[in-house]
């Protein structure tokens, strides 16, 4: 591709700061460019029924420090560990169609690729065996257990976010809910924009689901009972 997307350099055109960009395509972005161009994006993605289907896990690594001292716990693996859990935990929500007589029908599972961008921060290559048993030992810590051999077909498999147009995606969303996490806040306007894409319970509170802290209690003020 001519040129990747990336929420970092979306937003400098967006916001008009200076940035220096050595991809021809996305030097030619005017302002207002950038700014339609994300809004379709998020647009396109709400029509395309992909409403409630967003997760972001936030880890605090200096409380991570704090609280295991000295244990071997990577914060890419804990954040890959409870976006798995979501995973399956939607995977396992079902509901009945329904026959003509309203009588109810066989259950209906939802599947679908699951795609996660674990930052480009992150230099250390995904160790399958480091992940499995970091993922084991949350979930034990948690009191809280899931079949994963079940519900995922194979284990985590990485790809380079230039071949992948999913995880470029991911990256532009994951930019929004991170800059309004960090400096923003909840009110954001395009967290607000991106909001039906983030998912939720019935009575439209996202804190733990939608958008997980971890450690608990490390949310900031502005993501506090939302």
């Amino acid at each position: 591709m001519e040129a990747e997307l990336k929420g970092t350099r979306l937003f400098h055109r967006i916001e008009n700061r200076a940035y220096p960009l050595d991809i021809p395509l996305l030097s030619q972005l005017t302002q207002q460019a950038a700014r339609d161009l994300v809004n379709e994006l998020i647009d396109g993605l709400i029509a395309l029924n992909l409403r409630k289907s967003f997760y972001v896990v936030a880890v605090e690594q200096k409380a991570l420090y704090r609280r295991y001292f000295r244990i071997a716990r990577n914060a890419a693996f804990i954040a890959l560990t409870l976006l798995q859990q979501h995973a399956c935990k939607r995977l396992e929500y079902k509901y009945q169609s329904q026959n003509v007589n309203n009588t109810g029908g066989t259950p209906v599972y939802e599947h679908g690729a699951f795609i996660i961008d674990r930052g480009s921060a992150v230099e250390e290559q995904l160790d399958v065996f480091n992940f499995l048993g970091t993922r084991d030992q949350v979930s034990r810590d948690m009191n809280w257990q899931t079949n994963y051999d079940r519900w995922l077909l194979e284990n985590p498999l990485s790809a380079v976010s230039s071949d992948c147009p999913q995880l470029q995606l991911a990256d532009v969303l994951l930019y929004i809910c991170a800059r309004a996490i960090e400096k923003q806040g909840y009110g954001w306007q395009w967290f607000q924009k991106m909001l039906p894409l983030v998912a939720c319970r019935a009575n439209g509170t996202i804190l733990g689901l939608g958008v997980t802290f971890y450690p608990d209690g490390t949310n900031p003020a502005t993501f506090i009972g939302v």
